[in-house]
């Protein structure tokens, strides 16, 4: 997905580093992820479209069926094997036009859209405050493990069977 994007090799190596961050974080302590789950016609239509790199818009490449398939089968991957990781599945347009990063010591919230915006929140009481905004949502929103596997692996049926109509 990174090839086909139009992102320079620097920013493509940021996201890689997100990445490993992430996962060593996961070693550490708790890893939150509030992932959208779009139908599966969105995704066979090449319809759903991930937000990369430093650009304050929307877009990017579309996920291709197999990329999308990956993903999922990767967030399996990791509620099975990895105890510190935590997915709670929303709504796609719940946070639509809008990125909220939250790290050790700052908050990043993004508006995509015009008039686009970025504010950074560097003060500690307020990144604490966004993170239990974001745990306090997870607390209502999230299921059990098993109930997250069971929806992901219906949900790759799902994608499959809709796929193999097109």
């Amino acid at each position: 997905m990174l090839q086909r994007s139009s992102l320079s090799t620097e920013e493509q190596n940021l996201i890689l580093s997100v990445r490993s961050h992430t996962r060593n974080n996961m070693k550490k302590g708790r890893v939150l992820e509030l992932f959208p789950l779009p139908a599966p016609e969105t995704v066979n239509e090449g319809k759903f479209v991930l937000c990369l790199g430093s650009s304050l818009r929307e877009g990017g490449p579309s996920y291709t069926v197999d990329e999308f398939r990956a993903h999922l089968s990767e967030i399996l991957r990791l509620i099975r094997e990895e105890p510190n990781y935590h997915c709670c599945l929303i709504s796609q347009t719940l946070f639509a036009g809008m990125r909220m990063i939250i790290a050790d010591e700052c908050a990043v919230l993004i508006r995509l859209r015009d008039p686009y915006a970025a504010f950074v929140v560097e003060n500690e009481y307020f990144v604490r405050a966004f993170a239990v905004l974001v745990q306090d949502f997870y607390k209502q929103h999230s299921v059990p493990k098993e109930k997250l596997e069971e929806w992901i692996e219906k949900y790759l049926e799902a994608l499959t069977n809709s796929h193999q109509l097109q």
